[in-house]
């Protein structure tokens, strides 16, 4: 027979270990909001895009941020900017080669915290921008490299809803910026006059839900 005291123990336990569960939140968002922003510098006229087709899983637990892993694709061909001539040129063989190379991916496969900044007077601890750094791959036209990339979580639980009028759940906003050397990945030739270096900047959000109780009446 279990004593009430056991019986109690037993049960935090257990609550512990749903609480802790890590869930996997999907990136596919049915409200096509999901963009990732680029910017390649240009003497002769910067070239701002977005990426739109975003999908990929993360599995995040918002007690245990360092184990979070997963991967986000986009889409080489929801690359897009302004000009259209451009744009057909970026799709092109010499640049994205979307037609056989149809993802472009990050893959995180650890989490480390960010470096407080040298700067820090001593006992001071500003909070940085992006609080962690994500370690693992990107792929870019047939090309996979290791990378760090600077990486912000915002963890929203029952916050779904609000977003949906049909789920309910959680959702898990992720903010990261980086830079990529498109020669290293074969995307372009090494003009003079556009700079080697790609920022990219993501700002996504994910959720993790079940479909809402249908009210009565309906």
């Amino acid at each position: 027979m279990r004593t009430p005291l056991l019986g109690t123990a037993f049960m935090v336990v257990i609550t512990a270990a749903a609480v802790a569960q890590p869930k996997t939140y999907d990136f596919r968002d049915p409200k096509r909001v999901n963009t990732v922003s680029f910017i390649a510098d240009s003497a002769l006229e910067p070239i701002v895009g977005i990426a739109g087709d975003v999908r990929g899983t993360l599995t995040f637990d918002p007690e245990a941020p360092m184990k979070t892993t997963g991967t986000i694709t986009v889409k080489a061909r929801s690359v897009h900017v302004a000009n259209k001539l451009m744009k057909e040129k970026l799709h092109g063989a010499e640049w994205l080669g979307v037609e056989e190379h149809r993802n472009i991916k990050l893959t995180i496969k650890s989490i480390k915290s960010a470096r407080r900044p040298a700067s820090a007077k001593e006992g001071v601890a500003p909070r940085p921008r992006f609080p962690f750094i994500a370690v693992g791959t990107f792929s870019l036209k047939g090309v996979e490299k290791p990378i760090e990339v600077p990486i912000r979580f915002t963890h929203l639980p029952g916050k779904l809803a609000e977003r949906s009028h049909y789920l309910v759940g959680d959702l898990l906003v992720v903010r990261a910026e980086f830079a990529v050397d498109r020669l290293v990945f074969g995307v372009g030739k090494p003009y003079p006059v556009v700079a080697p270096q790609v920022l990219v900047r993501v700002a996504i959000v994910g959720y993790h839900g079940k479909p809402a109780p249908q009210k009565e009446g309906r």
